[in-house]
């Protein structure tokens, strides 16, 4: 999970209802956001987004950011 915002709690809430699928990591430009994510919601959390992209826990991901940021 890539953001989290507003917008990200909701994505957030939907991966915990889906049996299929858990949070690996929690990615957020400001540390203390992305280490709430985590405890909140699981996973691990960082500031880097390709320590998480190239993690072998993670097959995809959510971007929960502005979209002229999804680049």
């Amino acid at each position: 999970m890539v953001g989290y915002g507003q917008i990200g709690n909701a994505h957030f809430k939907a991966i915990q209802a889906c049996d299929a699928a858990r949070v690996a990591f929690c990615v957020d430009v400001d540390p203390s956001w992305a280490e709430e994510a985590a405890a909140t919601y699981g996973g691990h959390f960082t500031t880097v987004l390709a320590e998480a992209i190239t993690s072998p826990e993670v097959d995809a991901a959510v971007l929960c950011l502005p979209h002229d940021l999804h680049l």
